[in-house]
């Protein structure tokens, strides 16, 4: 049995000639990403300690060695952070190598009026994804989360393994330059298309053990 979280895994798999076994089951993070998310809500009280409100936030993380360990893309992306919080909050856990490297090359100013937080929790990261407005990343796990909790997403990186997350806007991919940043930010604000199921329905993890049960 392979099996694949989308249709556009299959695919690949397919034009590497593998076909046998194979079928589409959705992507056990989203039954991961439903099940603690609900458990999430009642075990973080990090809205109340950061003083936000729901959906008027951008929440952010940057971490990744081809933004951090590159002078000129993090000091693009310290810029347009800076910018769009002049209007919206955004919260950014600041990686330890990222707070190093802000530090060695002098761009704390920038994030003078960023809320500054040490890497957070499991529950809290979950609620502040529920709750932002919209997230600006380098992650390659935060920017399918987002999608998951049906948030806007802005992703900083030359490509994307999540492909599907980029379908009718949900996520932006987008060059560590400020201006291309920014722009990707406001046309990323909500309202967005209705999203498909390309994910599943978060029952993945049942259809295999089915699948499993049935087989053997």
């Amino acid at each position: 049995r392979l099996y694949c979280p989308t249709e556009t895994a299959c695919r690949n798999l397919a034009a590497e000639g593998i076909t046998k076994g194979v079928m589409t089951s959705g992507d056990i993070m989203l039954d991961v990403a439903m099940h603690f998310g609900d458990l999430a809500r009642n075990n973080s009280n990090i809205m109340n300690r950061l003083e936000l409100r729901p959906n008027s936030f951008v929440l952010s993380t940057i971490h990744r060695a081809e933004n951090t360990d590159v002078p000129e893309r993090i000091t693009e992306i310290f810029e347009a952070l800076a910018f769009i919080s002049r209007d919206v909050p955004v919260v950014l856990p600041l990686h330890p190598r990222t707070r190093k490297i802000a530090a060695q090359l002098g761009l704390i100013d920038y994030l003078t009026n960023l809320i500054l937080v040490e890497p957070l929790p499991f529950w809290d990261m979950l609620v502040l994804q529920q709750q932002a407005q919209t997230i600006i990343t380098d992650s390659g796990g935060l920017q399918k989360e987002a999608y998951f909790n049906k948030k806007p997403c802005v992703t900083i990186r030359d490509e994307t393994e999540w492909v599907e997350t980029l379908e009718d806007g949900w996520n932006r991919l987008v060059v560590a330059e400020k201006a291309a940043i920014i722009q990707a930010y406001q046309a990323a604000v909500p309202p967005v298309a209705p999203q498909k199921p390309n994910y599943g329905t978060g029952s993945t993890a049942k259809f295999i053990i089915d699948d499993l049960l049935g087989a053997f």
